[in-house]
């Protein structure tokens, strides 16, 4: 499809979406439709004072939904555009979802704009999730990516994009057990993610051999948490993996795996007063001060190749154990879905580094949903 404007798949002004449906190999659920100007898949709007729900979910397990080959000029899949003088809340639920081959200026996947102009709030919630047993949406296979970006490309901004204005504008990016892989930005453009004015949350996933013109993650004026997540054999314009500016921001890195062996760089970069949490994390080729930051050594199963698992051999393994303090969560289930944590050497330490845990296997009780 073709759109002299915006939304190239579907235009929704003030209104819902609700997919619940199953994905046919080959036939994108949203996909080659472009616009002019925002949302070559969806352009998504909230203008008027009210809650707005886009919702895309799978309702068979194997067959997740795919956006593909759209492009636009900014959201080459989504472009969500909340602006008012009203309370507006936009809440953006993922499940399952396949971004592929998406391509626009700034957001090749999903861009978001939240303009809170008045009193009242206004907000942008986006999650991109793989579910997890006893969710509506059923549980992926073990080891099945269904909740992944890939081969997406943006020309002078990030993969994923919001950026929120305004006395009383705010948006969130939430990325839970998913895969960023093979997505690039040109053109001098950014990373994967950026979030300005808004919270920015990685948990369980892996970002792995992008190529990006600049960081693989930024904020301005928000927080940022990496958590129990894996950052492999990326291609880097800038000289670190995370970038946060302006107070207030917070920046936190937990329990993950990052490695930059071919290209070392910098954890962080973070402006004035901004605090910094970094502990429990495995490093190669990454300069990262913190607690328990362990140097390692190919850690992983096959980088080259591409798999990201690490060996039950590293020195990955059993690293951490959970603290049990509020805002800092121990995983239950790997990126896979195998069940957290699996004890190899250590029951007083016995979680691993990163997204993955290793030689640990799905709960067949509870896999399909059994509750």
């Amino acid at each position: 499809t073709l759109s002299n404007g915006d939304g190239g798949g579907a235009f929704l002004y003030n209104s819902n979406l609700h997919a619940r449906t199953h994905g046919v190999p080959g036939f994108p659920f949203i996909g080659a439709n472009l616009a002019n100007r925002y949302g070559g898949g969806i352009y998504f709007a909230g203008t008027t004072g009210n809650n707005y729900e886009l919702y895309l979910e799978n309702d068979n397990a194997t067959e997740p939904l795919e956006v593909s080959s759209n492009a636009a000029v900014a959201g080459g899949g989504v472009y969500f555009d909340a602006s008012s003088s009203d309370q507006i809340n936009i809440f953006a639920h993922f499940r399952n979802t396949i971004w592929r081959d998406n391509d626009a200026i700034y957001g090749a996947a999903v861009h978001a704009e939240s303009i809170g102009s008045g009193a009242f709030a206004v907000s942008t919630i986006i999650h991109f999730e793989q579910t997890l047993p006893g969710d509506a949406a059923p549980p992926c296979p073990y080891g099945m990516r269904c909740n992944l970006l890939e081969s997406n490309l943006a020309h002078s901004g990030y993969i994923i994009s919001a950026s929120a204005g305004g006395p009383n504008g705010y948006a969130a990016i939430y990325f839970i057990r998913g895969s960023m892989i093979s997505n690039d930005t040109v053109d001098g453009g950014g990373g994967l993610i950026f979030c300005g004015g808004c919270t920015l949350q990685a948990d369980s996933s892996l970002f792995a051999r992008n190529t990006l013109s600049g960081d693989l993650m930024a904020v301005v004026d928000g927080d940022l948490r990496f958590w129990n997540s894996t950052a492999a054999s990326n291609t880097l314009g800038a000289d670190q993996l995370f970038t946060v500016a302006l107070v207030p921001s917070t920046l936190e890195i937990t329990h993950s795996l990052l490695t930059q062996p071919n290209d070392p760089v910098n954890g962080y970069l973070v402006g004035t007063s901004i605090p910094v949490t970094v502990h429990d994390n495995g490093v190669e080729g990454i300069n990262l001060p913190g607690t328990n930051v362990q140097n390692l050594f190919d850690p992983y199963v096959d980088a080259a190749g591409g798999d990201f698992h690490i060996r039950t051999t590293s020195s990955a393994v059993d690293r951490w154990a959970a603290s049990g303090a509020p805002g800092d969560p121990a995983p239950t289930l790997d990126l896979d879905g195998a069940v957290r944590p699996h004890v190899f050497n250590s029951p007083n330490e016995p979680y691993d580094f990163g997204a993955y845990e290793a030689g640990s296997q799905p709960d067949e009780i509870f896999i399909n949903g059994f509750d």
